[in-house]
């Protein structure tokens, strides 16, 4: 499931990407250059063979697996000129990126750190804005569940932090008896704060731990960090 999560938003990025272009929205930044060319078109053909498969019933490995290498592909074209910091829970993490995104409020950092004990940290930060209209116009959302999620709010904004121990690349996984650190604002919580300021972003708030191995549903762990692209 975990693996599952980080592909689908790593497609989640990629098509947001392909829906701006000229039209002056987020650009990649990293070492990849601009937004990608040619794995828009592979990941576009791939994703209408995909919905065709979802829609008749007969989506198979093959299809998942042309999905997933589209993906890497992807992931790839967005470079890997970013890095960060994050303390949390005695840890000090540094880490790289693979991923490094930002343009207009919007964020996106993904890449592999080590605690001071060598163990290596996947950490993931982002953040999206949107406008309530862009919102309605995808058709997921309507107004009166925006109201329940959101209230009024507009522009809405939406933070999170992941740090999973025990994972080095984007579509691996740790494991199960060492820390999975996650936090979010907007709709799936509030104990995330996030500042983002040109290609740097900084935060602080308290995490729950997904794996329940340093503390209880209950516990909260805070942390702070900084990141950066370019």
């Amino acid at each position: 499931m975990r693996r599952l999560i980080v592909l689908m938003a790593a497609l989640t990025l990629a098509i947001l990407t392909a829906g701006c272009g000229d039209d002056g929205g987020p650009a990649a930044v990293g070492s990849g250059g601009g937004a990608p060319g040619d794995a828009d078109g592979a990941l576009d053909d791939v994703l209408d063979g995909v919905l065709d498969d979802l829609a008749d019933g007969s989506l198979d490995s093959t299809d998942l697996g042309d999905l997933m290498d589209s993906a890497e592909d992807m992931a790839e074209s967005f470079g890997d000129s970013g890095s960060g910091t994050v303390t949390i829970n005695g840890d000090t993490i540094e880490f790289t990126s693979e991923i490094c995104f930002s343009g207009q409020g919007d964020f996106t950092i993904e890449g592999v750190g080590t605690t001071g004990d060598g163990t290596p940290v996947w950490v993931s930060i982002s953040q999206s804005v949107d406008s309530r209209e862009e919102i309605l116009e995808q058709g997921f959302l309507t107004e009166e569940m925006l109201n329940q999620f959101y209230g009024d709010a507009d522009p809405i904004i939406d933070s999170s932090l992941s740090l999973e121990y025990g994972k080095s690349e984007l579509f691996g996984s740790g494991s199960d008896d060492l820390p999975d650190f996650d936090a979010s604002s907007g709709i799936g919580g509030d104990q995330l704060e996030m500042t983002v300021d040109g290609q740097t972003a900084t935060g602080s708030g308290e995490a729950s731990d997904f794996n329940y191995v340093a503390g209880d549903f209950a516990a909260r762990f805070p942390f702070t960090f900084t990141a950066g692209c370019g």
